[in-house]
């Protein structure tokens, strides 16, 4: 088939950027790589995705020379289920709540972009304040604030897209921030924390358009500064990629 070849030199490359985003979180020893190792994997993902920028133009040429029908971008959307958990014992959860994301897909679809992510707000739920405040009732509200670029391999129905969020407090307590960022963290099909299954285990499933994108973080700042907190999206593609 024409650009066969391209595409598997893109799958490959795009199973290499999967595993160091992987091992830039976790050096094996359980613990998240740091100093040179982290500097060489930096490096290392950086070189990957020159590879993958220049295959997926590639690609995207080899498609359209050739007359491929689905040589075209996609805008469409992706809407489910927002699942949040913290690991402060304050606001735990499960918190659940709607999602509806648009998403981008490039011509090739090597790359997916998020290009809008709603705020969500949870319900109203209790916080043990500072005596004499006593119990206060809090809505967290979360927005993003970064990222939203990541990769996407067509043939596995696999994505990992980067996602940094604010987590903003309704509470107000008197000479304290309450809000809190996340660090940048990788949105993925695979597994993160023990979440789900093995690396791309919840990958795109083409009869029904379903994917489910799992992703952990921890919280700078506010109230919740160094818990951490895992995050699952579990929705549908109103079209398919």
């Amino acid at each position: 088939m024409p650009c066969e070849d391209i595409q598997a030199k893109l799958s490959q490359v795009l199973s290499e950027i999967a595993d160091a985003q992987a091992e830039l979180g976790n050096d094996g020893t359980g613990r998240p790589a740091t100093g040179v190792m982290k500097a060489a994997i930096v490096r290392g993902i950086a070189s990957l995705r020159r590879q993958q920028q220049a295959l997926g133009a590639q690609l995207e040429h080899c498609l359209i020379s050739s007359g491929h029908p689905t040589a075209r971008p996609l805008a469409t959307t992706f809407c489910g289920m927002a699942t949040l958990v913290t690991s402060d014992q304050r606001a735990a959860g499960p918190f659940v709540e709607n999602i509806c994301l648009g998403v981008y897909f490039n011509a090739s679809r090597s790359e997916i972009h998020i290009i809008s992510f709603p705020s969500i707000s949870t319900d109203p739920f209790p916080v043990q304040a500072p005596w004499p405040i006593g119990t206060l009732y809090n809505v967290t509200t979360i927005s993003k604030i970064g990222g939203g670029n990541g990769i996407f391999d067509k043939a596995q129905g696999a994505a990992a897209v980067n996602l940094q969020l604010r987590f903003d407090q309704s509470i107000d307590i008197p000479f304290k921030d309450e809000d809190s960022d996340t660090t940048s963290f990788v949105l993925t099909t695979g597994s993160i924390g023990g979440i789900s299954g093995p690396l791309f285990g919840n990958t795109l499933d083409r009869t029904t358009r379903r994917m489910i994108l799992v992703g952990s973080f921890e919280f700078v700042g506010g109230i919740l500064d160094r818990k951490t907190g895992n995050l699952i999206i579990e929705g549908t593609f109103a079209d398919l990629p």
